[in-house]
């Protein structure tokens, strides 16, 4: 799903939408090889930590991908089940 996410993304325009991609990998070299690879420009987060980063837990993520839509005011308003 995110290469289909890149088509809407334009970093000049962040106000109209933001990505924020967090990896749940514990590899960095994994995590910089992926966004060279695949040209993610927007904010890319790893905690390095795979499956026991407090990200995961505290946003209770069981599976990937995890996609959670955020307003304007950061609020959840859309998650995917």
């Amino acid at each position: 799903l995110l290469p289909k996410l890149k088509k809407y993304y334009d970093p000049a325009n962040t106000k109209k939408l933001q990505i924020i991609a967090i990896s749940i990998d514990d590899n960095k070299q994994d995590v910089l090889n992926a966004i060279h690879d695949h040209g993610y420009r927007w904010i890319n987060i790893a905690e390095l930590k795979g499956w026991d980063g407090p990200i995961v837990e505290q946003y209770n993520v069981s599976a990937t991908p995890t996609f959670y839509l955020l307003d304007k005011d950061k609020k959840i308003i859309a998650k995917n089940i």
